[in-house]
């Protein structure tokens, strides 16, 4: 790929950059985020950027270095799906944990899907009881943390699949054939990528910043 000068690139993404005086170069926030994870945001195909943040989703489409359409929702986030595993935790094994902990369980057997190929072993977790609190020794599988996560997970497929119906025919072709980038704090959950896929039939590729 040619290498853009300062200048071309600006002329390129015309108002999703901005030069200052003193030469800083700002960029429209997505197109930032769109650089960060590597995508060639000068690409003239469309692609959608799933960004599953602490506190919200942001959805972007994306084209020929503009920003076509944004969504963003605070009903699913990195911090909605660790409340989730605080509350399962709580009604199906009486224990009471904190975010600390219902990260780690995350991290270990953290799940989208109920089936998993490399499926990682149980995860051991002491907690006092929410009604005794004396302290409780319980396991915990992916596949329950799984059906923990569903409610919460298929508002984000009903969230994409939305968009995806709303978008033009052109640019509907091109996120199929281009496909979903997932990133942000939630976008590493086991078999997420997969389980879109499956759902909108369209290629799904895990992005980090």
């Amino acid at each position: 790929m040619k290498k853009l000068s300062l200048k071309e690139f600006a002329n390129d993404l015309g108002s999703e950059i901005t030069i200052l005086t003193h030469g800083k170069v700002v960029l429209n926030k997505p197109i930032a985020k769109a650089i960060s994870i590597g995508l060639d945001v000068r690409n003239t195909r469309g692609c959608m950027m799933v960004d599953i943040g602490n506190t919200i989703t942001e959805v972007f489409v994306i084209a020929n270095g503009r920003v076509l359409s944004s969504h963003h929702t605070a009903a699913i986030s990195y911090d909605i799906l660790i409340q989730d595993i605080i509350l399962y935790m709580a009604s199906m094994h009486s224990t009471r944990i904190d975010k600390a902990i219902a990260k780690k369980i995350m991290t270990v057997v953290g799940s989208a899907c109920t089936e998993l190929e490399d499926a990682p072993n149980d995860y051991k977790v002491i907690g006092p009881n929410i009604t005794t609190a004396l302290p409780m020794r319980t396991s915990v599988s992916y596949t329950e943390i799984a059906h923990c996560l569903r409610r919460s997970i298929e508002r984000l497929e009903y969230m994409i699949i939305q968009i995806l119906e709303t978008t033009p025919v052109w640019l509907n072709n091109d996120i199929a054939e281009r496909g979903i980038f997932l990133t942000g704090e939630g976008a590493s959950l086991r078999g997420l990528d997969k389980r879109l896929e499956f759902r909108t039939t369209v290629p799904v590729h895990i992005r980090s910043r």
